[in-house]
């Protein structure tokens, strides 16, 4: 397994990287894991710094180009939020988790009347995410209908 290792780090590895890679202090039957080893040292992120780099990413959210992308917007955001409380071991406020929720709504009609529970304290944010997946489905359940692919706007409803 260790050489297999090492050829799969070899074979894909280009500049510096493939100068780590070349390793003739280490036995030959050893090679892959110590090979490994040095690239995670020398490549993972770690440190004030990364989690700085990281929370800054976290908080600057861009609004969805429209409401057929808010979902994926969602699921990258929350990718990214359980990422950063993984690897810094913090968990963060769940008001500043609905905060960044709603600054990733588009500029749109339908988002509007959230925005304004969310103002009023009358949704928890993972209320408005069930919310706003339920209203992503029916608008694609929508559209499939509307371009008349019935087979798919029959899905929607099971």
């Amino acid at each position: 397994m260790d050489s297999a290792l090492y050829g799969l780090l070899a074979s894909v590895l280009g500049g510096h990287a493939a100068l780590t890679a070349s390793t003739p202090d280490v036995e030959e039957e050893e090679r892959g894991f110590e090979v490994w080893r040095r690239l995670h040292l020398q490549y993972a992120p770690v440190g004030a710094t990364y989690r700085m780099d990281m929370l800054r990413d976290l908080m600057d959210q861009k609004p969805a180009r429209d409401m057929a992308h808010l979902a994926d917007a969602i699921s990258k955001f929350e990718y990214e939020w359980r990422r950063y409380e993984q690897e810094s071991g913090k968990r963060l406020d769940e008001d500043m988790k609905t905060t960044l929720l709603v600054s990733l709504f588009p500029k749109a009609p339908l988002t509007d009347e959230l925005r304004q529970k969310f103002q009023r304290g009358l949704v928890s944010y993972q209320e408005a995410v069930d919310q706003i997946l339920a209203l992503s489905r029916h608008m694609r359940c929508e559209t499939a209908w509307q371009r008349g692919d019935y087979s798919n706007a029959m899905q929607c409803d099971s």
